[in-house]
């Protein structure tokens, strides 16, 4: 246990009553369990909450994802708008040639309320603290003025600004945002996109 500790503490970003309990159960040479809970605990929500999504846009994961997609399911993206955005892969293809035309930002914006939306669904009342941070992030990077402002009318912004500084955090925070976004992305890009190399070399290799 001595070894563990030594190698990964400072690895890992335990909270302090965390590492104390461990290296204390550690010194003691009778390991309990017990006290080992809350930093097992912490470990678990940094994957689920930091590096497992970080893995799901990886190149690594994305690549397999890729290797496994029967060509139909990306010959219906050419029809069915919402499915391209639900499929991953599709998602990566089309974020590629987003930024080919500079307005990755809008899909950006649109995976980080998917994420802010899965995890205000998990989330407990006593952890919508965090979720107010999360959401604050979301409006720091993509609705200030700045290299990744996303447009989106006064309206909404304002809207949105207004519920997050009287506390109104919830699920639906970024409703209105992400519709005009899709629609934006509907309207012109999609379009494009299906007629680009990247979704045309995309279907053309892969297997039916």
């Amino acid at each position: 246990a001595q070894d563990i500790i030594e190698k990964y503490a400072v690895l890992v970003n335990l909270s302090a009553p965390s590492l104390a309990a461990i290296l204390k159960s550690a010194k003691s040479g009778d390991i309990d369990m017990e006290d080992w809970a809350p930093a097992i605990k912490e470990v678990r929500l940094l994957l689920e909450n930091d590096q497992f999504p970080r893995f799901r846009r990886s190149e690594t994961y994305l690549t397999f994802l890729e290797l496994i997609l029967p060509r139909e399911d990306a010959e219906i993206w050419s029809s069915n708008f919402d499915k391209l955005l639900a499929n991953a892969v599709g998602r990566h293809h089309f974020r590629l040639f987003l930024r080919s035309i500079r307005a990755e930002e809008n899909l950006r914006l649109w995976d980080a309320v998917v994420e802010f939306r899965v995890l205000m669904s998990t989330k407990k009342k006593t952890e919508l603290k965090s979720m107010m941070t999360l959401a604050k992030d979301i409006i720091s990077i993509f609705l200030r003025e700045g290299a990744n402002e996303v447009y989106l009318p006064y309206s909404i912004k304002e809207k949105i600004e207004r519920r997050v500084a009287n506390g109104l955090v919830a699920i639906d925070l970024f409703d209105e945002a992400i519709r005009h976004i899709e629609q934006a992305l509907r309207n012109d890009p999609y379009v494009r996109f299906l007629l680009s190399p990247e979704y045309k070399n995309l279907c053309a290799k892969l297997t039916r």
